[in-house]
């Protein structure tokens, strides 16, 4: 008899935890900074077109708090093997965003590395200009991966010498299976 009084007890509390679960579908939704954000396969250009690293993992994402959708990390660090030395142009800056226009843009902003908490500290500074994400998918059953360009300027310590342009063009990591990041686009 005791047995039957547990089991019916262990349904009820079953039946009633479901009931009074909320419903994980409600709070469910993307970040702020959506259709910017993501996984790219990028490729840096020098100016006369040449490609000047291939396939590397280019990382935009939203800052922990967010809500208006306006500020977003750049992070073309993480993307490079952990023992390639060899790019030595990698950064992580936090930037203005624009998800209406698909925009993002920064003059002169500070390099983490790290955890530096002051990244206008360091002495390296990136400015990314002609930023664009082309949203090339016609609605959410559409696999077109959308495509990323933009030009970063790297400057030297003084602020004022250029140390290196580039031209990065790539596309989204899209979470179908073909076609994805790692399928060749350009």
């Amino acid at each position: 008899m005791k047995k039957y009084q547990i089991l019916l007890i262990l349904g009820i509390l079953f039946i009633v935890s479901c009931e009074t679960y909320p419903d994980w579908k409600e709070y469910v939704s993307y970040s702020s900074v959506y259709p910017i954000c993501g996984e790219y396969l990028v490729k840096d250009y020098d100016e006369a077109g040449t490609v000047t690293e291939n396939d590397y993992a280019l990382y935009i994402y939203n800052k922990a708090y967010n809500p208006t959708g306006d500020s977003i990390w750049i992070d073309n660090s993480a993307g490079h093997p952990s023992g390639s030395n060899n790019y030595l142009y990698k950064f992580k800056i936090k930037t203005k965003a624009d998800t209406v226009n698909l925009t993002f843009n920064t003059d002169k902003a500070g390099v983490v590395y790290g955890s530096n908490p002051n990244p206008q500290m360091n002495d390296i500074r990136v400015t990314i200009s002609d930023s664009k994400i082309f949203r090339l998918a016609k609605d959410i059953t559409d696999p077109t991966p959308d495509s990323i360009y933009f030009k970063f300027t790297i400057f030297e310590s003084d602020l004022t010498t250029v140390k290196v342009v580039r031209i990065v063009k790539g596309h989204r990591k899209t979470g179908w299976e073909h076609p994805n990041y790692d399928d060749v686009m350009f």
